[in-house]
């Protein structure tokens, strides 16, 4: 039988709408309050990860609100150390009052892209985890700078496709200002889960199909129809003798 996980970034809307996700997935990154997230939603995210056996991770940023942590903010290494440190202890430490932990870390939005090809900038994300004091995996995309230094770093590193992102013929994610770089289509999503979980590959945005290794499916709780697209992902996926399964367990 085969397994895969499917993770979301959540916490990230004011209201706490997208955790309605939850039951559909076996990861859940939570924002730290960077990017988005408060106190009150990184707790109700964490309750309800618990209540439904969803792994939890922390999901820190650039703390740019403004720009959802979606633009590269030009910081020293140890403020990117500290940033990460700060961000992901504040979210362990109301994890604790539930009984709760953390177990891995992914990146948003520009700090992710940043880390997974600027040498510096990874070594002083792993800086961070390490600062921490926990025993935390990495998720992050495959054959990357961020890959090579947590591994060098001695932590885990698990690899993560998107299925409603498109890609670009190096592997990379095409980016959002970009026409196109976001899948909205139902019939396209289906289609890219496809070639991922089941072929390993992923057609580009220029048509070519690429390797595309994963242990990981993200889904954007922030996309429309982010709820629909995870329970037809479930039910998709148990169609084709897939056990959704956290890649920590």
């Amino acid at each position: 039988m085969r397994y895969i996980d499917i993770n979301c970034d959540l916490g990230e809307s004011d209201d706490g709408s997208d955790l309605q996700i939850m039951p559909y997935i076996s990861s859940c990154n939570i924002a730290c309050g960077g990017h988005a997230g408060n106190p009150d939603l990184m707790l109700k995210a964490i309750q309800e990860a618990s209540r439904y056996l969803v792994t939890i991770g922390a999901h820190p940023g650039y703390a740019d609100r403004a720009h959802f942590g979606r633009k590269s903010v030009p910081l020293e290494n140890m403020e990117i150390t500290l940033l990460i440190y700060e961000q992901v202890t504040r979210l362990q430490n109301i994890a604790v009052t539930e009984r709760a932990s953390i177990r891995y870390v992914k990146l948003h939005g520009a700090l992710y892209h940043d880390a997974s090809e600027n040498l510096e900038i990874a070594r002083s994300v792993i800086e961070g985890i390490k600062k921490t004091g926990l025993d935390l995996a990495v998720l992050g995309p495959a054959h990357s700078v961020l890959e090579r230094v947590t591994l060098t770093a001695g932590l885990k590193f698990f690899m993560e496709s998107f299925i409603d992102r498109r890609y670009n013929q190096n592997g990379r994610l095409v980016p959002r200002t970009a026409p196109d770089a976001v899948i909205g289509d139902r019939e396209s999503i289906e289609k890219q889960l496809k070639e991922i979980a089941l072929e390993r590959k992923v057609s580009t945005i220029d048509g070519e199909q690429i390797d595309l290794e994963a242990d990981s499916i993200c889904i954007h709780g922030d996309h429309p129809g982010a709820l629909e697209n995870a329970q037809t992902i479930r039910k998709l996926l148990s169609g084709e003798g897939i056990t959704i399964k956290s890649f920590l367990t």
